[in-house]
């Protein structure tokens, strides 16, 4: 944990001297909402609502194709949603925190860039509530996911965007008497995020 600390903190102190100093790059901040859910869990619906939040650096390599790289906070996990005319409700909840580190592809056409790519992820805190209150969940440190999605620059320094992640491994290992999915055993998250993006040195469209 004590690395990927470090790591944020370089990285935030290259992104105040790339924006100053370096056109190379072009920065920006992330902010917006994940709908989370969790394979493996036996629930269905993206029903858990997080947050979304960090900073990238961008490079371009031609006219069409640009790289990425983020460090992001991100909020994931599942939610049971309650059934207010259920007299024995059953409360399951998943809370999982991590800090990110997404590596991506950028295709450009015209003002929709259609994005993909790896991150890899650290798991902060775990918790999971079966209606006793929170305890530590036993999920694993460490995340690879996939992620694919897409923006569209409305001015030369804000974008909409939206992406889709998913674990490629298993963060943790399925409940007794739960629904595998796709036959593959353990708990792997899965979520859509919906996003601002605001540049810190735009380019010129």
């Amino acid at each position: 944990m004590k690395y990927f600390a470090t790591l944020i903190t370089l990285f935030g102190l290259y992104l105040q001297s790339a924006v100053a100093q370096d056109p190379f790059f072009r920065a920006g901040l992330n902010m917006g909402a994940n709908f989370s859910q969790v394979d493996g869990d036996h629930l269905g619906g993206y029903n858990k609502v997080g947050a979304f939040a960090g900073f990238y650096l961008r490079h371009r390599f031609n006219d069409k194709w640009q790289g990425q790289m983020e460090i992001n906070y991100s909020q994931k996990g599942s939610n049971n949603p309650l059934d207010p005319e259920d007299p024995s409700p059953q409360i399951f909840t998943l809370a999982f925190h991590y800090l990110e580190l997404p590596f991506l592809a950028i295709y450009e056409l015209d003002d929709v860039h259609l994005i993909f790519g790896y991150g890899i992820g650290n798991n902060v805190s775990a918790k999971r509530d079966e209606g006793l209150g929170f305890v530590d969940a036993d999920i694993k440190s460490w995340e690879h996911s996939l992620h694919f999605g897409g923006t569209y620059w409305f001015t030369e320094r804000f974008s909409a965007g939206i992406r889709h992640s998913y674990s490629l491994f298993r963060v943790g290992d399925d409940y007794p008497n739960r629904l595998n999915v796709f036959n593959r055993i353990g708990l792997y998250n899965r979520l859509f995020t919906l996003h601002l993006c605001y540049a810190l040195n735009p380019e010129s469209r």
